[in-house]
């Protein structure tokens, strides 16, 4: 393979990663306005070698991977630095570590909220200015390709972009960064000798966000940098962006900023030279960023950017991710209507309860995630949740222990609006929820319940545009770690009367991905009964009616703690069933395991699948929850201390891996006992003991 395909094909295992890439000569990106090309296409990627022969280097923009440059020339200093991050964000996904010119070194991090550039500026013991920098929106890092300044390749230890997803770098939100530089500066100072420089004075924002003119002791401070030798590429750029908006011409701005440079009393040097050079492009920037509109002409319009399908050859679909399989998607916006005492408060906090203590039954609906939930109810105070948690943990046999990482927040008879409309009527997010945000980004969680929508909206619930903006901004906070959002609402007289639980406009119902809806049951006999009705499903089948009952507390289907003889029995089956499907599995060397989080491993999803376990019940959810009783009750310790347990988990595969298998160490003659497995499958078992 020539270099120039080895290059495209990383350029394109980087896109198909989740990474934008660039082409690169040297640093410096050759596309015009790389900044804002935040889209490509296979097909564009491929024509980069031939447009740009001399951008040999390739670069990722760093606007959603943020990407901490430790621009330090100590070695222990720098090394110090690393070893902090690692501490730091190992556990959230892998540390991957860039050296182009040692001992200076870059990690990249993931981000779903771009955040401006963050730097601390040092000086070295040795005088020199150095700087620790966290690049994100509108920067980007060279990845891969030879070093300028050394003429070596860059190299990478801890795992290289394209191998390891973007998805897998550690997340690191706009507070977290800043928090990491301060920490990395103070580091610096405290152990190696270096000194903090003076950083940059507050800059006047005008109404329409852009700096015109900006204090004299910002411009005293660029200026300085400049005579000094500091910063010399960033106050470049700020000094332009103030000297064309204040309206000075093009020429003008670069004559003045030559002059500022020559009169620098810092060395002439090469990277001096550079950035010298550098300055009529960053006067045009700054023409086409903060110019007068009457003195910039518009740029052109140009066609939406395309991706030939034919590039999907080859690339895998990822599979849909559900927090209840066909019910409630991730990553998106699930509407939950319920009739008022109809108990919906109660069914969301039976979910909150499974995800957060890894039990995958909710309604008969496959729950497929656990970990961290966010409850929010402008309803029900505290002491309301306490009561109806207690009763779902005593019904389920659990305990309040096993609901660590299930966090509430109660604010009954306080402004909890999330959203208003401004002056011009569009709807813009309030403080709470920019805080509700700050507070997903810290917990990270699976699943985000939030009560209810008339608490919480505050547009006009009969204007489409006010509903879908409010949906929107409700999915992006879905968004920023993938998590599934369900919204509480109550129905108007008219939903309630016809029945589909609607409330205002039809937005609410097109908005959303998801729409279920918590009624009673139209038998008037049985006050008791109610009915959870599946009525829109993008993603998964619509239509579903599940029909429960309240029984102490919480809402169960039917029958389900009911006929103790019937139940035992069925157990019994689900405890044959389990074996002979692992067993089965074992004669095929296909290895699954107890762990819930294990998606691809765990033992009772699989077997719930198989026409095997299909006798047991109709329904996936119902064979998963009977059979993860059957593993359980088969993996207990038997109180005779010469018997074993009949399940038994086994480490395999190389210990650094954590590898994890179910084992069958029943004998294989009491396998043959079971006669009520089909002669057919006796036989394997017989013929593959394990």
């Amino acid at each position: 393979m020539s270099i120039e395909a080895e290059r495209a094909a990383l350029r394109l295992l980087l896109y198909r990663n989740g990474y934008p890439p660039i082409p690169v000569e040297g640093k410096r990106p050759i596309q015009k306005a790389w900044e804002t090309k935040t889209e490509t296409n296979a097909g564009e990627i491929d024509l980069w070698n031939k447009v740009y022969p001399t951008a040999r280097n390739t670069g990722v923009l760093t606007r959603l991977m943020p990407t901490i440059d430790i621009d330090i020339k100590m070695q222990e200093a720098a090394e110090a630095v690393e070893r902090l991050v690692a501490e730091k964000f190992e556990e959230r996904g892998y540390v991957l570590v860039r050296i182009g010119e040692p001992p200076k070194r870059a990690i990249p991090f993931r981000t779903e909220s771009p955040f401006s550039k963050i730097t601390a500026n040092l000086t070295a013991p040795s005088g020199a200015t150095e700087k620790i920098e966290l690049l994100c929106d509108g920067q980007q890092v060279v990845c891969f390709g030879v070093h300028p300044g050394t003429g070596k390749p860059y190299s990478w230890h801890g795992g290289e972009p394209g191998q390891i997803a973007w998805s897998e770098l550690p997340y690191i939100s706009a507070d977290e960064a800043q928090s990491l530089i301060d920490e990395a500066a103070n580091l610096l100072v405290a152990q190696f000798g270096y000194e903090l420089q003076v950083s940059r004075p507050k800059q006047q924002r005008k109404a329409n966000g852009h700096d015109e003119g900006g204090s004299p002791a910002d411009w005293a401070w660029l200026l300085n940098n400049i005579h000094n030798g500091h910063e010399l590429h960033d106050s470049s750029v700020a000094l332009a962006a103030k000297l064309v908006s204040s309206g000075m011409s093009e020429g003008a701005a670069v004559n003045f900023l030559r002059a500022a440079f020559e009169a620098s009393v810092a060395p002439h040097d090469e990277r001096w030279q550079e950035r010298y050079d550098d300055i009529p492009r960053d006067v045009r920037s700054a023409r086409d960023k903060y110019a007068r509109e009457e003195e910039v002409a518009k740029p052109p319009l140009t066609p939406i950017e395309l991706t030939d399908a034919s590039a999907f050859e080859g690339i895998e679909p990822r599979a849909r991710s559900w927090a209840v399989i066909d019910r409630i998607p991730m990553c998106n916006v699930t509407l939950f209507g319920g009739d008022g005492a109809a108990g919906k408060t109660t069914v969301a906090l039976q979910l909150c309860v499974a995800v957060a203590a890894g039990q995958t039954d909710w309604l008969r609906g496959i729950v497929d995630i656990t970990g961290p939930v966010l409850f929010f109810t402008a309803e029900e105070d505290q002491d309301e949740i306490i009561r109806r948690l207690n009763a779902i943990v005593t019904k389920r046999q659990l305990s309040f222990a096993a609901l660590k990482g299930l966090f509430v927040h109660t604010a009954p008879g306080r402004n909890c609006t999330l959203a208003a409309p401004n002056r011009a009527g569009q709807l813009q997010p309030t403080d709470l929820y920019h805080r509700i945000r700050l507070t997903i980004e810290k917990v990270r969680p699976t699943l985000v319940v939030l009560e209810s929508s008339a608490d919480l909206f505050g547009g006009n619930e009969i204007d489409r545009v006010h509903v879908r903006q409010f949906i929107t901004l409700l999915r992006a906070l879905a968004m920023i770690c993938g998590s599934a959002l369900v919204l509480l609402s109550h129905p108007s007289l008219s939903g309630l009367g016809s029945g589909s639980g609607m409330s205002g406009s039809t937005a609410w119902n097109n908005s959303v991905r998801s729409r279920l809806y918590f009624t009673h049951s139209d038998n008037k006999d049985e006050p008791n009964l109610r009915e959870l009705k599946v009525m829109k499903s993008n993603y998964g089948p619509p239509g579903e009616i599940i029909k429960c009952v309240w029984s102490d507390g919480i809402f169960a289907v039917e029958n389900e703690f009911t006929d103790p003889l019937k139940q035992a029995s069925l157990d019994q089956k689900a405890q044959t069933i389990f074996l002979a499907c692992l067993d089965d599995h074992w004669r095929k060397k296909i290895w699954v395991n107890n762990k819930p989080t294990s998606r691809s491993q765990y033992a009772p999803k699989i077997f719930a699948k198989l026409d095997t376990a299909k006798s047991l019940a109709d329904r996936d959810a119902t064979r998963i929850s009977l059979l993860e009783k059957a593993m359980n009750e088969l993996l207990k310790v038997p109180d005779d201390p010469e018997k074993h347990p009949v399940l038994t988990v086994q480490q395999y595969g190389a210990p650094s891996k954590d590898l994890w298998r179910l084992v069958h160490a029943e004998p294989a003659e009491h396998k043959m006992q079971r006669a009520d497995l089909p002669a057919d499958i006796r036989a394997d078992l017989f013929k593959t003991p394990c």
